[in-house]
């Protein structure tokens, strides 16, 4: 915690504003992997399908697109609920 409060004095709020909107205030995309489990996930819009690949999944499946990263873990958050 520490390292993020002295990243976070060193960036200025309008810096801290970009980046939030560069990677937090995009399109999400909330999916189901198979790596030899089934996984769910969230990644940007813009990174399918490289981050299924990296992940090394044989399969994705997108559930729901979002408008930001918050929504998306919300459903993310509710969908491992039910899926390990």
């Amino acid at each position: 915690m520490h390292r993020f409060n002295s990243l976070e004095s060193a960036i200025s709020e309008s810096q801290l504003l970009e980046i939030e909107k560069e990677i937090q205030l995009q399109p999400h995309i909330v999916y189901l992997a198979y790596t030899g489990d089934v996984k769910v996930g969230v990644t940007r819009e813009s990174q399918v399908p490289t981050r299924w690949i990296d992940q090394g999944a044989t399969f994705a499946l997108p559930i729901a697109k979002t408008e930001n990263r918050y929504e998306a873990g919300m459903i993310e958050v509710e969908l491992k609920k039910h899926i390990a």
